[in-house]
């Protein structure tokens, strides 16, 4: 059954207003066009289109998660892969994304390890280390290094 150009429209329309929000994956856009009822052929070629258009690219997408990620709410390599595997993307354009943003967890873990010890400084020591370590557990990085780089942290302080 050939599509409709209004059903082209709305459908493009409402992909619009979804990217107006935030960028997608194309995982995403097609399950929200399916939850609002456009019939198959109408979300591919409204994809499509997009694609096109380079509204919808998952390598652009993988690569703005990480650095968007990174730069407001950092986590761990494993926390990513997690929620780029949870939007669609494939495990191919995770992996070119996660080796082209270059990240070093050990960095990472210092920098927001240091903010939360800060912020917990009238604590005492044990409950610093242990409110910060859940921190950083939450966030996925591997428990060994965040543990060693806590240390370090902690270590530091009291010489100071």
């Amino acid at each position: 059954m050939p599509r409709s150009d209004d059903e082209f429209s709305k459908a493009k329309r409402y992909l619009l207003r979804l990217l107006r929000y935030r960028p997608r994956s194309r995982f995403e856009a097609e399950a929200r066009l399916k939850r609002r009822g456009y019939p198959n052929e109408t979300i591919h070629e409204v994809l499509a289109w997009a694609g096109d258009m380079g509204m919808i690219d998952d390598q652009a997408f993988a690569r703005l998660w990480i650095a968007d990620r990174q730069e407001h709410r950092p986590c761990g390599i494993f926390f990513l892969r997690h929620e780029l595997r949870e939007k669609g993307v494939s495990p191919d354009i995770i992996e070119g994304a996660l080796e082209w943003a270059e990240l070093d967890e050990e960095v990472l873990i210092r920098k927001l390890a240091a903010e939360r010890l800060k912020l917990y400084r009238d604590r005492p020591p044990q409950e610093r280390e242990r409110k910060t370590f859940a921190l950083l557990a939450r966030r996925g990085f591997p428990p060994e290094l965040s543990r060693r780089v806590l240390r370090e942290l902690m270590a530091a302080d009291l010489r100071e």
